[in-house]
């Protein structure tokens, strides 16, 4: 555990540890959230629905992960709406927005994520 003693070595003891960037952009997401809405741009709009019932059986068979849901279900919500905002769903929209407020994301953070994902968006996908 040398790592421990160089760390402290290198800071001073009445030095203040660093904050978090989520401490320092009350607006902006998590590194971990911004992970998430970058790794959405990778993902399908059929990612989006539940899986069927032969898309489960067929994925067991096989062995086969084809679904990139996330188990914590704050973050699967945001990597939904960034999914539909990278492949440009507009009819999807409102429904995955109401689902982000509800799950604890502000109105500007939302904006963000629009802003960002159209921003970033290929000219040949934007509406």
């Amino acid at each position: 555990m040398a790592f421990l003693f160089l760390d402290a070595a290198v800071r001073k003891p009445t030095e203040p540890a660093p904050k978090p960037i989520a401490d320092l952009d009350p607006v902006g997401f998590t590194k971990l959230e911004w992970s998430v809405i970058r790794l959405a741009r990778n993902d399908s709009l059929s990612s989006v629905r539940q899986p069927s019932r032969l898309s489960v059986v067929a994925q067991r068979f096989f062995r086969v992960r084809t679904n990139p849901q996330l188990a914590n279900p704050r973050l699967e919500t945001l990597r939904r709406l960034a999914v539909i905002n990278w492949r440009g769903a507009s009819g999807m929209k409102p429904a995955a927005a109401e689902a982000l407020f509800a799950a604890g994301f502000s109105v500007d953070q939302h904006d963000l994520l629009v802003r960002f994902t159209g921003a970033e968006r290929p000219a040949a996908t934007q509406p």
